[in-house]
């Protein structure tokens, strides 16, 4: 088997675990008190705040795949520049597009482990059906290990991630 047919292989059955999951979560003898509910994430200190429209520096479009990536691969800001990230799911499974540093990412990937059913329209993020389009406006703060990840399990395992770099004004 060449490299590229595990790949593909791999992506596929991850993209078949996001798709199964819910279901698993759905029939646990544990009730969800987050079940279907929207969830703001914590974004950790320092990784900024939501924007506002008119405070907006540039725009920027992005795609998520089902080959568990964004179309892009790392992105540069200046501390206290507003984006407006303009969001396409190109994919055939939902996606998400999360801000925040880190260590508050990993930890919200793990409750969403445990509540795979959430979904996100809030501040720092924004969970995607397939063929969906959404916004997102954000202020960047001054931490330095910001990312943009899709929390979905088994997307961020799988690649779903990229780093945005900060640049402080001197």
């Amino acid at each position: 088997m060449t490299i590229d047919k595990v790949k593909n292989l791999v992506v596929s059955v991850v993209g078949l675990i996001s798709l199964l999951l819910p279901l698993a979560g759905n029939t646990a003898s544990t009730h969800n008190h987050h079940h279907g509910h929207k969830m703001e994430h914590n974004t950790g200190q320092g990784a900024g705040k939501p924007g506002t429209q008119q405070d907006v520096d540039r725009t920027i479009s992005v795609t998520m795949h089902d080959n568990m990536r964004y179309s892009l691969d790392g992105l540069r800001v200046k501390a206290g520049e507003t984006i407006r990230f303009m969001i396409t799911n190109k994919g055939k499974i939902p996606h998400e597009f999360t801000i925040g540093d880190r260590k508050s990412l990993l930890q919200h990937r793990d409750m969403m482990r445990k509540m795979p059913d959430m979904h996100h329209e809030k501040d720092n993020a924004i969970t995607l059906n397939p063929g969906k389009f959404g916004e997102l406006i954000w202020t960047f703060g001054h931490a330095s290990d910001i990312q943009v990840a899709c929390l979905i399990p088994g997307h961020y395992e799988a690649g779903m991630k990229f780093a945005v770099q900060v640049q402080h004004l001197k």
